[in-house]
């Protein structure tokens, strides 16, 4: 059965890749959704794995879903981590991208808005 799902991985990632590659955004979403679940029901917790998490991340990102990039990206380093180590050249790419995206919301965030009154402030 483990085989199975490791061949269904496979499949979905690549059809996930081929969708994301043609501008097809929702399929590829679905189909690396997919994959995820093959992935688990496989236990695959190797690099192949952090790919997909990686994959995810990307779309996340692309249609302006932060905080879901965020995680994702997270969960592809600490995969990718675990798998090849911390200093692998893939751990790096992840970790940029990750720390690049959190340096991008944190500048476009609005001012917060002081739990004062303006009358205080000017006091």
């Amino acid at each position: 059965m483990s085989a199975t799902h490791e061949l269904l991985w496979s499949r979905c990632h690549d059809d996930g890749e081929r969708f994301s590659h043609d501008g097809r955004y929702l399929q590829a979403e679905a189909a690396f959704e997919a994959a995820l679940g093959h992935a688990r029901a496989a236990r695959i917790e190797d690099a192949r794995l952090a790919a997909t998490f990686f994959q995810l991340a990307l779309l996340a990102q692309r249609s302006g879903r932060v905080a879901r990039a965020l995680e994702l990206y997270e969960r592809a380093r600490t995969t990718e981590e675990r798998a090849l180590g911390p200093d692998h050249p893939y751990v790096a790419l992840i970790r940029h991208a990750q720390t690049a995206l959190a340096r991008r919301a944190c500048a476009v965030r609005p001012p917060r808005r002081s739990v004062l009154s303006p009358e205080a402030a000017v006091a």
